[in-house]
């Protein structure tokens, strides 16, 4: 089970990173498991993914794939991501994650993940 707070910490990196990174690729696609049959191997020196992640901090598409069912969302050109649960009822409780990025692709990936974390609790 993934942990929140390992989303978090995740997030977090996306969020301050320059930039399309392929070592965070990596991590988020062995944390949230979306390569589908994902084995992962440490040879002392690198983390290798087999298949090879998807470019989460690259590309829209890629980010928009790690978006949970039912959330929708919106990003912007200034690098700012709205995830948002719409209320289930008139007096539930409307769920969101933000992120600011320096691009729109990190900061959907961070706002991704803080809603992964949203709904895996603890």
């Amino acid at each position: 089970m993934i942990r929140s707070a390992d989303l978090l910490a995740l997030a977090a990196r996306v969020e301050a990173a320059d930039g399309a990174d392929r070592a965070l690729d990596a991590e988020i696609g062995a944390v949230t498991l979306k390569n589908g049959a994902v084995r992962v191997t440490d040879d002392g020196r690198r983390l290798q993914i087999s298949p090879p992640p998807r470019r989460y901090t690259a590309s829209l598409d890629a980010a928009a794939s790690l978006v949970p069912e039912g959330w929708n969302w919106e990003v912007y050109s200034d690098g700012t991501a709205l995830l948002w649960m719409p209320p289930a009822g008139e007096w539930s409780i409307r769920r969101t994650a933000v992120a600011d990025a320096a691009t729109p692709a990190l900061a959907l990936t961070a706002a991704a993940l803080r809603a992964m974390a949203e709904e895996a609790g603890e």
